[in-house]
């Protein structure tokens, strides 16, 4: 352990490489899945004290809903936006003494 970290302390710059590639790769995989087919991306990243990073960002979907031109107070702008969003967002409470599914609901 303690020599990985001075390998990350002494190279940060290949760790963030290795960050920065996969970052591509995920960009370039998603976008060939219909559903995840964008027109523009943004993300940054941030790196925690012990020297891994992980990444924010935002994806514009070519066929998201606007939403600039919705009404959020309208039921039916809400709802659209329900119906479009809930094929990307899934959320559960676990159940306390229930198995694991079979299939992690993240595999949708």
């Amino acid at each position: 352990m303690i020599r990985r970290l001075r390998n990350l302390s002494e190279n940060p710059h290949l760790a963030a490489l290795f960050l920065e590639a996969r970052v591509q790769e995920f960009l370039l995989m998603i976008k060939k899945l219909p559903q995840f087919k964008y027109q523009d991306y943004w993300y940054r990243y941030e790196w925690q004290h012990r020297g891994s990073g992980h990444v924010h960002g935002f994806l514009w979907f070519e066929n998201a809903p606007l939403i600039d031109e919705m009404n959020l107070n309208n039921e039916r702008d809400r709802q659209t936006l329900s119906r479009y969003f809930s094929q990307f967002i899934h959320a559960e409470i676990p159940i306390a003494g229930l198995l694991p599914a079979h299939i992690h609901p993240c595999q949708k």
